[in-house]
């Protein structure tokens, strides 16, 4: 009697690239967290907005054929 096996499930076929993880320090966590409740916002949404002001002030965004430039040579730029 041939038994049957499980065929597994092959994970380099998943569609979801992994989550990031940024920390955010104590003392910047409460306040961030009461801004994005006066907003009515998560407090994700708030710190992706503070970090796109923040790579606007240094050019880094939107993102340029130079920044992607950048990206690559600095090896950060996901092939695709």
């Amino acid at each position: 009697m041939a038994v049957m096996e499980k065929k597994k499930s092959d994970r380099s076929q998943d569609r979801h690239r992994p989550t990031s993880v940024v920390r955010i320090t104590p003392e910047l966590e409460s306040p961030g967290r009461l801004l994005a409740m006066q907003r009515a916002q998560r407090l994700t949404q708030v710190t992706c907005d503070a970090l796109r002001r923040e790579l606007e002030r240094e050019g880094l965004w939107p993102i340029t054929d130079e920044v992607r430039a950048k990206l690559k040579d600095a090896g950060l730029l996901e092939e695709g």
